[in-house]
């Protein structure tokens, strides 16, 4: 398909290549012609020479048809040519015809225009070779000699007495000579002339190929690419890099290089010779002019040499290191989390153990009947701390050692209706205006895992909006994602605290352990979702959870 496209192409070139010659032909012509009418003019004039041997009326006549023909062709030509080479040929027998009449009308033998016949011979070395050239010679000599033995016969009247055969065998004899050779030399010449614009043809194309290889590589990269020149302009940007940049690969290009990237001012001053013997790789910050977010930058900077050693400027290889640092810290924290994890294990063993003696004890005081009030009262305060703060090893344990999700598949409506009803009967009167939207979803989730996430964004929406608040539940399919989404009215979270709300004991809460959205991202996670808060329309949280959906 690309080979037909390319031939196709090649056909379109030499067809506006045989256009323009064309035009140049016929434009050539209008103007030999009115040279030699002015001069035909002067000899015609008083005082001019030869007046016996011109036909003005005739001369006139001639220069008409070949306005009125220079102009057709020149409209003719302004559209496309099916058959171009046929043109040629028509305008070449044109021009030997034109000189045919031209010698007629001005002495025959004698006449000073038989070198027009040499210019077909040049023109047909652009359109039809050589063996055309040497054709077309041969025609004007054949034409030539007929109309000089025309008229040593008599047969052409041309005003005056016959000219002597051995007069017409020399002047035949002379314009032949001149015929053939210009063939040969024009021959020569033109087949030169096409090898060389041949080659020059097959050049650009091999040009205009790397041409476009360079472009697409540079453009396919998926890596920011900057070329600066030796003054540290910018001479090439790819659209990653002009991304990066936060700027117009048009704006980008012939600006300094360090308007667009301040922090590249420290390293371009560094002197030449500090990099010539390897690149320098940094990394900066970059604000960006677009959105004004900062981002990380990793940069690799070469120098770019001219063949004869001299200095051609700086190529930039850069990166967005967002989503690597990202990474970095997932990773780190799953450090952290498998440190965490093997300490709770001990926590466990040393805090759970007392911990429920410590309940029993309470619990076997409290059925005593030998307690007053205080006492009893006392003994309550034990027992709710000691719960509370069985709890918090509970989700302490559940955060820093999740036991692997069974993934069975659920309609997570169910899950949600059950989940609610619990939790309003937890709150009781406290409990707020929890609505669950229509919608279906089918996901593989771990049933209990997933209660403890609608659970955990439940309690902290309760906490928001407090008693009569409304949190709104709604649980839908987007394209392959099954998304459960809690809504809330209440104030909202501040945006300085945004960035940590999913981090382990964080907490805006005065008796909140910090760890309940940890353990939902945490959840999410294992199950190949995510969670992400959003700010909810005018006030109030969105939290949305991503799991992988099944079905239709």
């Amino acid at each position: 398909m690309d080979e037909a496209f390319r031939r196709q192409d090649e056909i379109g070139s030499d067809e506006r290549e045989g256009r323009r010659r064309l035009l140049l032909l016929v434009l050539v012509r209008a103007g030999v012609f009115a040279v030699l009418l002015l001069a035909i003019w002067l000899i015609d004039a008083p005082g001019g020479t030869m007046p016996e041997r011109r036909h003005p009326g005739a001369l006139w006549g001639l220069a008409g048809a070949v306005i009125a023909f220079t102009v057709a062709y020149t409209v003719r030509l302004r559209r496309p040519l099916s058959r171009s080479g046929l043109h040629a040929q028509i305008q070449i027998l044109y021009d030997v015809l034109l000189a045919s009449i031209l010698v007629t009308l001005t002495g025959g033998v004698e006449s000073p225009m038989t070198f027009l016949y040499a210019l077909p011979v040049i023109s047909a070395t652009f359109f039809l070779g050589r063996r055309g050239v040497f054709w077309v010679a041969g025609l004007c000599c054949l034409i030539l000699g007929a109309l000089f033995l025309l008229e040593n016969r008599g047969v052409l009247a041309l005003g005056r007495p016959p000219p002597a055969g051995l007069r017409v065998a020399y002047m035949l004899m002379l314009n032949f000579s001149v015929f053939l050779g210009v063939a040969f030399l024009s021959g020569m010449l033109g087949e030169q002339l096409r090898r060389t614009g041949r080659e020059l043809r097959k050049t650009e194309k091999s040009l205009e190929r790397v041409q476009a290889l360079h472009r697409d590589i540079v453009t396919s990269l998926k890596s920011g690419l900057v070329a600066l020149d030796s003054e540290g302009r910018v001479s090439l940007v790819n659209p990653v890099a002009a991304r990066i940049l936060g700027a117009e690969r048009e704006e980008a290009l012939g600006r300094p290089a360090v308007e667009i990237l301040p922090a590249l001012k420290p390293l371009l001053s560094q002197s030449p010779g500090a990099r010539q013997d390897g690149s320098l790789r940094t990394e900066v910050n970059h604000r960006r002019t677009t959105d004004g977010r900062e981002i990380p930058v990793g940069l690799t900077l070469s120098p770019l040499f001219h063949p004869d050693g001299t200095s051609a400027g700086m190529l930039i290889h850069m990166q967005d290191l967002t989503e690597f640092r990202a990474m970095e810290a997932v990773a780190k924290r799953a450090e952290q989390m498998a440190a965490l994890g093997e300490m709770a294990a001990v926590v466990a063993h040393e805090i759970r153990n007392p911990l429920g003696s410590i309940s029993g004890s309470v619990q076997m005081l409290e059925q005593s009947g030998r307690l007053d009030e205080a006492e009893r009262k006392l003994l309550g305060i034990a027992r709710r701390e000691t719960e509370r703060l069985s709890s918090l090893v509970s989700d302490f344990l559940l955060f820093a050692r999740p036991r692997p999700p069974g993934l069975v598949e659920t309609d997570l409506g169910d899950i949600v209706a059950d989940t609610v009803e619990a939790f309003r009967a937890s709150r009781g009167e406290d409990a707020p205006d929890i609505r669950i939207q229509p919608g279906e979803a089918r996901a593989r989730v771990d049933p209990d895992q997933f209660r403890q996430v609608l659970w955990n964004l439940l309690q902290n929406a309760a906490d928001a909006v407090g008693p009569g608040g409304r949190v709104d539940i709604d649980c839908r399919r987007e394209a392959s994602w099954a998304i459960l989404e809690v809504r809330d009215d209440g104030p909202g979270i501040p945006a300085e605290d945004r960035q940590r709300i999913f981090d382990p004991f964080f907490t805006t809460k005065e008796k909140g352990s910090g760890l309940g959205l940890a353990i939902v991202s945490r959840i999410a996670e294992a199950h190949g979702g995510r969670v992400e808060y959003l700010p909810g329309d005018g006030r109030g949280s969105r939290f949305r959870v991503r799991f992988l959906g099944v079905g239709p």
